[in-house]
């Protein structure tokens, strides 16, 4: 037996650790977690990283205004 499923399923968390050092307030250690988070759904549901942070990126601020936030469902991956 082997373990090497478990250790690439901790190895971006282990290799991320030494960049985590730079965030010293709970803000960004907050807003880390959450892209983290989408990354890995993003990733969960066999979608291109890059052009769903784009979608979200150009979309997002074309809704700045709407306070309802319904929205949101739709940009989840």
């Amino acid at each position: 037996m082997d373990n090497n499923a478990a250790e690439r399923a901790i190895r971006p968390l282990t290799v991320g650790r030494k960049n985590w050092g730079n965030i010293d307030t709970i803000r960004g250690a907050e807003t880390s977690v959450i892209i983290y988070s989408l990354v890995k759904s993003v990733k969960a549901n066999n979608l291109r990283i890059y052009n769903y942070m784009e979608l979200l990126l150009t979309e997002l601020p074309k809704l700045a205004d709407d306070t309802s936030r319904d929205f949101v469902q739709n940009l989840l991956p």
